[in-house]
This record gives C-alpha cells, structure tokens and sequence, in this order.
C-alpha cells in the first residue's frame, strides 16, 4: 500500500475518498479467511479537482459481484442542451399492474361537457393520459422507495459482513 501512494504522489494524484460503505471487495468466504477491502478507489489530478470540485465518491451495493461499485459525481453538472419532448404514449409495463385498468375505466368514464364526437374521444383520451401519467408516477415512487429499502438493506449487510453473514448476503 505504501508503494501505491509513492506513485499516487509522484504521479501527482489524490484519493477523492468516498461517502458511504467502507468497503469495495469481499472474498465471500464463510470461514476464517473472509476478508473484506476497500480496493476500488477514484483518483484524480489537481486540474480535474480544480475543474470539478473535487466531486463526490460513492460506494454502491452490488447483487451480483464481490466488488462494489463507485459513482462518481460531479460538482459542476453541465447542463443538458438536449432537452427531448414529454412522450405521450402507453406504456406497456403498465399492464402488468392489476389497477391500471381501473384508473382507464374511472377516466373514460368521467363526463366532461356536452361535447359529443370525435371531439368527445379526444378530451376522453386525454384524460385517460393525465390519469395514467399520475398514476404511473407514484407507482414508480412505491418502486423507487422499495428498491432503496432493498438497496439500502443490501449495502448495510455489505458493510456489516462477516464470516457468519455471507449466507445471508447471498439469499438476499
């Protein structure tokens, strides 16, 4: 380890750090040879420091290798010059959920006005779009807010792991 920050330094480079877990690598084992490092690391010269700020280093979970991964993110976010248009259209994962037809039938059957013919059908699948649009939102936040429980839980058995722990970690 030490020949590795001689040649960080000579090189004139810096560790970022990171936030979060400890550890990058376990070797799995359930024995006393289970072992755990933090060998992944992100560097970077002063100019890419000076450029991004420094950045943020995080150490992710990971389900499916001994390592973990990093994410790296930049203080200084360019901005998106592609900007692409909201895309109305149905969503075919969407009929995969037991509701989704309740929340079409409720919108087309709302009644709005005395319009009548294809003006009708059009506010009716209008509707129909603003509803599933809402409707698909907060599913995806119920999703978004199990898998962070999932991710969270994933990470901290990670962290914790022992010797003892790997059985778990691998039913997980």
């Amino acid at each position: 380890m030490e020949r590795f920050r001689e040649v960080l330094q000579d090189c004139k480079l810096c560790d970022l750090g990171y936030i979060g877990g400890k550890y990058t690598w376990a070797n799995n084992r359930s024995d006393q040879n289970f072992t755990k490092e933090r060998l992944d690391r992100a560097i970077a010269n002063s100019k890419w420091c000076a450029t991004f700020g420094g950045g943020e280093v995080r150490i992710l979970s990971s389900s499916t290798s001994d390592h973990c991964p990093i994410l790296v993110s930049l203080s200084q976010q360019q901005s998106n010059p592609f900007k692409y248009a909201q895309v109305r259209r149905y969503e075919d994962r969407w009929s995969s959920f037991s509701d989704c037809e309740q929340v079409i039938k409720k919108a087309w059957n709302q009644g709005r006005g005395q319009v009548t013919g294809l003006q009708r059908i059009k506010e009716k699948l209008q509707t129909c779009m603003t509803d599933l649009r809402k409707w698909s939102y907060r599913k995806e936040m119920e999703e978004r807010g199990s898998l962070i429980q999932k991710s969270n839980r994933l990470q901290h058995l990670q962290q914790t792991l022992t010797a003892e722990f790997v059985q778990q970690l691998k039913q997980t």
